[in-house]
C-alpha cells in the first residue's frame, strides 16, 4: 500500500513549511487568530465545521491500510492451508474474511474472491466519502478565503489611503504594492484549499498513528520516536534556514523590482543620459544577491528532501525488520496470543508514514471632511490613466458633465478638449504622458475648481503655462478665488500682486507680512524679489511673440488616441499566436539553460534514480512477505537481514540522489530566473519611447512581467522538471518490472494508470483555468490600487480616498464573483485526484485475488506487479498535480520569449553608426522639412514641414503656447522619436546615422518636471555622465554652478550622501530642479536642452541659476524651450506659427 500522504504529497500541493511548524509548535490558536482575524463568526464556524468533517473523513486512509493488511494476511492463510486463523475485523463488514475449516479448494478460491471484493467495497466507500466531503469543503473554504481576503484587501487599501504623507516618505510604492498582491495572495493560500489539504493530511497522519498504536504499540512507539526526533528536529533547523534565505531572496527581488519600476517610470531621463547600462548593472546587482540566497535555499531544501526520502525507506525497512523480530519473539506462543503477525505489522508500517506540514487644531478635524473642503493644484500635476472627464471628476465625484465642462472652461482647456476625436472621453494614458505640461496643468486646475472648495491651494498652479494661457487662467482663477480662502505658493510675483495678504519666508521663518503695496514700501526682501523679476521689461519683447490663436494650435496637441486596438505596436500578440509559441517554449528554455548542462545532466540522472526508488521499494515490500509464508526460522532471519540491508541501500542512494537533484535543479532554476529577469530588463530598457507609449507596456505591466512571469518560469524547470523525470522513470520501471513478473496482471493494473493520470490532469487543467480568470480580474483591481498609491498625495489632496476605494471594491467584487464560478468544481477535481490511488488498489485486487485463487500467480508476485505500477502511477499523479505550475510556467515563458523576440524589432540598438568614428560635433543643428505625428495618434500631425537651422555657439529660444510642439522638437533631437518625413541633422548628418549613445552623449536635458532617482544627491548628479565614475569634486562643482552646494546640500546632515527617496519626494520642486540642472551640467554637453528649466525657481534663484547657466554654456549650443520671457534676452527667438511651423529669426 503506497504511503500516499507522506511529506512529498504535501510538497506537491504547495503546503509551506511555516504553516507546518506553526501547527507542530502548538501555535495553532495564534495562527488561526492571525489568519482569520477578519472573518465573521459565521465564517469561522463554517470553516471549523468543514475542517472537522475533513479530519473525520481522513480516517479512511487508515482504514484502507487496515483493509490492505487484512486481505494480505488472510490470503497467506488461505494459500498455506485449508483453514483460516488470522483475525479479521474490518473486511467482515463488507462480505470478506470468512473463517474456513477443512475447506475444499473451491471454497478457498471463492473465499479469496470474496476477500478481494470486500477490499474493493471498502475502498469504494472510502473514496465516496472523501469525494463528497472534500468537494464540499474545498469549495466552501475557497469561497470563505476569497471573502476574507477581499475584506482584507479593502481594509488594507483603506488603511494605506488614510496614512499621513510622512508615512509614505519612509516606504516605497513597490513595497506597498507587493502587500496588495503577492502577500495577500499568500494569506489566501494559507486559509484556502491548502488549509483543507493540510488538515486532511495531518489528520490522516494522526489517525494512522492512533491505529498503529492500537494494533501494535511496541512497533508504533519505536517508529514514532525515530520520526519525531529526526524529522521535527532537522526540519525545524532547515525550515528556519530556508525561511531566512527566502526572506533575503524576496527582499533582493523587491529592491530589483523597485529599481525596474523607477527606471520604466523615468525612461526618458534614463535614455537622455545614456543610463541604460548603469541601470542594468544596478538591477543585476540585486539579482545576484537574490540568486545567491536562492541557491543556498536550494541546498537546504535538498537536505530536507533527502532526509525525507532516506527516512521513508530506512524506517520502512527498519519497521519490517523490527516487526519480524517481534513476530519471531512470539513464534512459540499459540496463534490466538500473538500480538504481532502480518496484519499488525503491515498496518503499523503503512499507518506510520511521515508528514511535514509546513480656532480648532487641524488634527481635531475629521481628515476626510477637511480635505473635502480643500482644492489643490500642485506644481507637478498628477493625472490618472482614465478619461479627461473622469480626471476632472476626481475633484468632485458627484459632478455632472455640464459642471465638468464649466470647470474646464474656467481652466481654459475646454476648447482643445472638444476638438479631440473622443472629446472628454479621451483617455490620457499613464500619468498623462502624452500631454504637454500646460495641458496637464490646466486639467488639474479644472479638477480643483469643479469641487467648489472652501479653501484653494495653488502651488505654482500656472508655472507650466505660456504667457497668454497664464494670463487667461489667472483671470479665471481670480474669479474662482472670490468667496473662498486661497493660499498661493508662487515664484512668479506677478501672480500674487492682488493677494489680500502676502507672507514672505526666509530660511523657513516668516520675514515679512503685508499687502503688495505695504511690502513694496518696506523695501525689504519682497521689494528686492519684485524688482529682480522686473529687470526685463515685458513690453520690449512683445514684438513677434503674440499667440493669437491658441485654440487652433492646441488642436494639434500630442494627445493619445483612446482606441489603441488598431495600433501595430511591437510586443503585442493575440492569444492564438501565443498558444502556438508555447509549444516550442520548453525547447528554448532548455537551450537557454545549456550553459548549466552539466548540472542538468547530473540532476536528470538523480531524478531517474529517485523515480525508480518507489517501484523498487514495491518489489522489496513483496519480497518481505516471504517471511510470513514460512515457518522456517532460519529462512525468516535471512529475509529479515536482506530486508534491512536492501532498504538501507535504497534509502542511502535515494537520499543522496534527492539532495543532489533538488540542489542542482534549484540552482539551475534560480540562475535561469535571474537570466530571464536580466534579459527582459535589458530588452525593455533598449526599446524606443514609442514602445513605452502603448498601454500594454505601461510601468505596472512591465514590472509584473519581470517579477511574476520570470518567477513562474521556474515552474517549468527546477524542481518541477525533476518531478517530471521522477514520474516518468517511476512508471516506466514499474511497467517493466510488472511485465517481467506476470504480463497479464501488468496489463490489467496498467489500465488504472490512465485513470490516475486523467484525474490528475483534470485537476491541473481546471486549476489553471480558474487561476487565470482569478488573476485577470484581480490584476484589474490591483492596478487601481497601485495607481492610487503611486499618486497618493494627489488622491489625498483631492479627498478622493473613498472614490478610489469604491472603484477598487467594484473590481474586487467582480474578482470574487469570478472566483466563485471558477472554484465550483475545484473540490471535486481535488478529491478525485487524492482518492483515485485507493480506488485503483481496490480494482486491481479483484483480478489479483482471482489469479492467486487459481494458482496462476503467487501473492508475492502479485504484490510486486501491483505496487511497482501503482507506485509509479501515483508518482505521476503527484507531478501532474503540479501541472498548473508547469502550464503557468510555460505560458509565462512563452510571454517572455515573445516579448524578447518582438521587442528586438523596436530596439534602439539596431541603429546606424555611420558617423560615430568621425563625430566631432561642432554643434550645428538643422530641422529639414520635419513632419511628425505621435505613433499613438498618427492622424494628428504635430509638426508640418518644420524648417530651421541653429549655428554652433549660438543660444536659441523656442517659445510658443502650450501644446504647440516645442518639447517635440527636443524629443526628435534626442531621437526619442524619428520624424515621419524630413530629417534632424547634426553637423550636416542625419541623427539616424549616429548611434544613440554617441548622439545623446553630446546632449543634456533638463525637463520641465525633473525626475530624480532613489539614490544619494551625489549619485543623482553624477548620473549626468554615465560613461565614467564621476569624482566627488566634479559633483560639487556642478552643484555650485546650479546654486545648490551652499544653499541646501551642505546644510543637510548627510550632505551629498543624503538619499532623496522615491522620485525625490523629500525635496521641494525648486531643489529637485536645481539638482537636475547640476546633473545636466556635469556631462559638459555640446547642446543643452532646457525645457522650462527654471520654472520651479523663485525670481532671485532663477536669475542666479541663469547666470550660472550662461557661464556654463559659453562653449556650448543650448536650445531652450521657455515661456517665461525674462529668460530670453540673450537668445535668438523663433516661434511656431499657426500651422506648427518654426521660423528662425536672426
Amino acid at each position: 500500500m503506497p504511503q500516499t500522504f507522506c511529506h512529498h504529497s504535501l510538497a506537491s500541493y504547495g503546503v509551506k513549511g511555516n504553516l507546518t511548524f506553526c501547527i507542530l509548535r502548538s501555535d495553532f490558536n495564534l495562527w488561526f487568530n492571525l489568519n482569520f482575524r477578519y472573518a465573521t463568526f459565521t465564517e469561522k464556524l463554517a470553516t471549523v465545521v468543514n475542517l472537522f468533517l475533513v479530519s473525520v473523513v481522513s480516517l479512511g486512509i487508515g482504514l484502507s491500510a487496515i483493509g490492505f493488511a487484512e486481505v494480505l494476511g488472510i490470503t497467506i492463510d488461505r494459500t498455506k492451508a485449508n483453514t483460516t486463523t488470522t483475525k479479521i475485523n474490518l473486511l467482515n463488514y463488507f462480505g470478506g474474511g470468512k473463517i474456513l475449516t477443512n475447506a475444499t479448494s473451491m471454497e478457498i478460491s471463492e473465499a479469496m474472491s470474496a476477500d478481494a471484493m470486500s477490499m474493493f467495497y471498502l475502498n469504494v466507500a472510502i473514496v465516496v466519502a472523501i469525494i463528497v466531503v472534500l468537494t464540499h469543503a474545498v469549495y466552501m473554504i475557497n469561497i470563505l478565503a476569497f471573502r476574507q481576503t477581499t475584506r482584507l484587501r479593502k481594509l488594507f487599501i483603506q488603511s494605506i489611503l488614510s496614512q499621513d504623507m510622512a508615512w509614505f516618505d519612509t516606504r516605497t510604492e513597490m513595497d506597498i504594492a507587493s502587500n496588495i498582491t503577492s502577500n495577500i495572495d499568500l494569506i489566501k493560500d494559507a486559509i484556502g484549499e491548502k488549509l483543507v489539504t493540510t488538515v486532511f493530511l495531518f489528520s490522516a497522519f494522526i489517525w494512522q498513528v492512533v491505529i498503529a498504536f492500537l494494533v501494535g504499540w511496541k512497533l508504533a512507539l519505536a517508529m514514532t520516536a525515530v520520526y519525531t526526533i529526526l524529522i521535527i528536529g532537522f526540519s525545524i533547523y532547515v525550515g528556519k534556514s530556508s525561511k531566512r534565505l527566502t526572506e533575503k531572496e524576496l527582499q533582493s527581488y523587491s529592491k530589483a523590482g523597485a529599481i525596474a519600476e523607477q527606471v520604466f517610470d523615468s525612461i526618458r531621463t534614463v535614455k537622455a543620459f545614456n543610463g541604460e547600462t548603469k541601470e542594468s548593472q544596478r538591477y543585476a546587482e540585486n539579482l545576484k544577491i537574490a540568486e545567491a540566497a536562492g541557491i543556498k535555499k536550494s541546498l537546504f531544501t535538498g537536505l530536507q528532501s533527502g532526509l525525507m526520502w532516506f527516512l521513508v525507506f530506512a524506517c520502512f525497512g527498519a519497521a519490517f525488520c523490527y516487526g519480524i523480530q517481534l513476530m519471531i519473539d512470539e513464534f512459540e506462543l499459540p496463534e490466538d496470543q500473538r500480538n504481532y503477525n502480518l496484519i499488525s505489522i503491515v498496518t503499523v508500517v503503512f499507518c506510520m508514514g511521515e508528514i511535514l506540514v509546513d480656532g480648532v487644531n487641524i488634527q481635531q478635524y475629521n481628515l476626510g471632511f477637511l480635505r473635502s473642503q480643500i482644492g489643490v493644484v500642485n506644481q507637478e500635476p498628477v493625472l490618472f490613466s482614465t478619461t479627461i472627464a473622469e480626471n476632472i471628476r476626481f475633484g468632485n465625484p458627484e459632478a455632472t458633465q455640464s459642471e465638468i465642462e464649466d470647470a474646464a472652461k474656467i481652466a481654459n482647456c475646454h476648447s482643445f478638449i472638444t476638438k479631440l476625436p473622443q472629446g472628454y472621453d479621451t483617455v490620457v494614458g499613464e500619468k498623462g504622458a502624452q500631454l504637454s505640461g500646460g495641458q496637464k496643468q490646466r486639467i488639474a486646475i479644472a479638477r480643483a475648481i469643479v469641487r467648489n472648495p472652501a479653501i484653494l491651494l495653488l502651488d505654482e498652479a500656472t508655472s507650466a503655462l505660456d504667457a497668454q494661457s497664464e494670463k487667461l487662467v489667472q483671470t479665471a482663477l481670480d474669479k474662482a478665488l472670490k468667496g473662498r480662502t486661497t493660499l498661493i505658493v508662487s515664484h512668479r510675483l506677478s501672480t500674487i500682486r492682488n493677494a489680500d495678504f502676502i507672507i514672505v519666508l526666509d530660511q523657513g521663518k516668516i520675514a515679512e507680512v503685508g499687502t503688495h503695496n505695504e511690502l513694496m514700501l518696506q523695501k525689504g526682501i519682497y521689494h528686492d524679489l519684485r524688482m529682480a523679476s522686473q529687470e526685463v521689461a515685458f513690453s520690449d519683447l512683445n514684438d513677434g511673440l503674440q499667440f493669437d490663436n491658441t485654440d487652433k494650435i492646441d488642436e494639434e496637441s500630442e494627445f493619445p488616441s483612446k482606441d489603441f486596438g488598431q495600433l501595430d505596436i511591437v510586443g503585442v500578440k493575440d492569444k492564438e499566436e501565443l498558444l502556438k509559441m508555447k509549444q516550442n517554449t520548453m525547447k528554448r528554455l532548455i537551450r537557454i539553460s545549456l550553459k548549466d548542462w552539466k548540472l542538468l545532466a547530473i540532476g536528470c540522472i538523480c531524478s531517474i534514480i529517485v523515480g525508480a526508488s518507489y517501484p523498487i521499494s514495491g518489489v522489496l515490500n513483496a519480497e518481505i512477505f516471504e517471511a510470513f509464508e514460512t515457518t522456517d526460522l532460519d529462512r525468516i532471519h535471512v529475509v529479515q537481514f536482506q530486508c534491512g540491508i536492501n532498504f538501507l541501500i535504497l534509502a542511502t542512494v535515494t537520499g543522496i540522489a534527492s539532495v543532489t537533484q533538488t540542489y542542482v535543479f534549484g540552482k539551475a532554476g534560480v540562475r535561469l530566473t535571474s537570466l530571464l529577469r536580466n534579459l527582459c530588463f535589458k530588452t525593455a530598457i533598449k526599446q524606443n519611447i514609442a514602445w513605452y507609449d502603448h498601454p500594454s507596456n505601461a510601468v505596472g505591466a512591465l514590472s509584473a512581467r519581470l517579477s511574476t512571469d520570470c518567477a513562474n518560469v521556474q515552474g517549468a524547470t527546477g524542481i518541477r522538471l525533476a518531478g517530471i523525470l521522477q514520474a516518468t522513470s517511476s512508471i516506466l520501471i514499474g511497467v517493466i518490472v510488472g511485465s517481467v513478473v506476470f504480463w497479464k496482471l501488468t496489463l490489467v493494473v496498467s489500465l488504472t494508470v490512465p485513470l490516475l493520470i486523467f484525474v490528475a490532469a483534470f485537476e491541473s487543467l481546471y486549476a489553471k483555468s480558474s487561476a487565470a480568470k482569478e488573476k485577470e480580474t484581480m490584476e484589474n483591481a490591483s492596478r487601481i490600487a497601485i495607481e492610487a498609491i503611486m499618486s497618493v498625495r494627489t488622491v489625498a489632496s483631492l479627498g478622493q480616498e473613498k472614490h478610489v476605494l469604491r472603484r477598487f471594491i467594484e473590481k474586487i467584487e467582480i474578482a470574487e464573483g469570478e472566483a466563485r464560478k471558477s472554484t465550483k468544481y475545484r473540490g471535486l477535481a481535488y478529491s478525485l485526484n487524492i482518492s483515485m490511488s485507493i480506488f485503483a488498489y481496490g480494482v486491481t485486487f479483484i483480478y489479483a485475488g482471482h489469479l492467486i485463487s487459481t494458482g496462476e500467480i503467487s501473492l508475492i508476485d502479485a504484490l510486486m506487479v501491483i505496487e511497482a505500477i501503482i507506485y509509479g502511477a501515483w508518482m505521476m499523479g503527484i507531478v501532474l498535480n503540479t501541472a498548473p505550475n508547469v502550464n503557468s510556467a510555460l505560458t509565462s515563458a512563452a510571454n517572455i520569449m515573445d516579448f524578447i523576440d518582438t521587442s528586438t524589432k523596436s530596439s534602439e540598438t539596431a541603429q546606424s553608426m555611420k558617423h560615430d568614428g568621425q563625430m566631432v560635433f561642432s554643434g550645428d543643428i538643422e530641422y529639414k522639412n520635419i513632419k511628425f505625428s505621435y505613433p499613438n495618434r498618427p492622424e494628428t500631425e504635430i509638426l508640418k514641414g518644420l524648417d530651421f537651422h541653429v549655428d554652433g555657439m549660438k543660444t536659441v529660444a523656442i517659445v510658443g503656447p502650450s501644446g504647440c510642439g516645442k518639447s517635440t522638437c527636443f524629443q526628435l533631437l534626442l531621437r526619442f522619436y524619428d520624424p515621419n518625413e524630413g530629417k534632424v541633422a547634426v553637423d550636416g548628418a542625419a541623427t539616424t546615422e549616429f548611434s544613440l549613445s554617441k548622439l545623446r552623449a553630446y546632449l543634456s536635458l533638463v525637463s520641465q518636471e525633473p525626475v530624480l532617482f532613489d539614490c544619494t544627491i551625489a549619485e543623482n548628479i553624477a548620473y549626468g555622465d554615465n560613461s565614467r565614475d564621476v569624482p566627488l569634486t566634479e559633483v560639487i562643482e556642478a552643484a555650485k554652478e546650479a546654486q545648490i552646494h551652499k544653499e541646501f546640500v551642505t546644510k543637510l546632515p548627510l550632505g551629498y550622501a543624503t538619499r532623496l527617496g522615491s522620485r525625490g519626494t523629500l525635496l521641494s520642486g525648486g531643489q529637485k530642479q536645481r539638482i537636475a540642472i547640476a546633473r545636466a551640467l556635469i556631462r559638459k554637453p555640446k547642446v543643452l536642452l532646457l525645457d522650462e528649466a527654471t520654472s520651479a525657481l523663485d525670481a532671485e534663484s532663477e536669475k542666479t541659476v541663469q547666470d550660472a547657466l550662461n557661464r556654463a554654456i559659453q562653449c556650448d549650443v543650448p536650445a531652450k524651450e521657455i515661456r517665461s520671457r525674462n529668460n530670453v534676452q540673450n537668445c535668438t527667438p523663433f516661434e511656431p506659427e499657426e500651422r506648427s511651423f518654426l521660423i528662425l529669426t536672426v
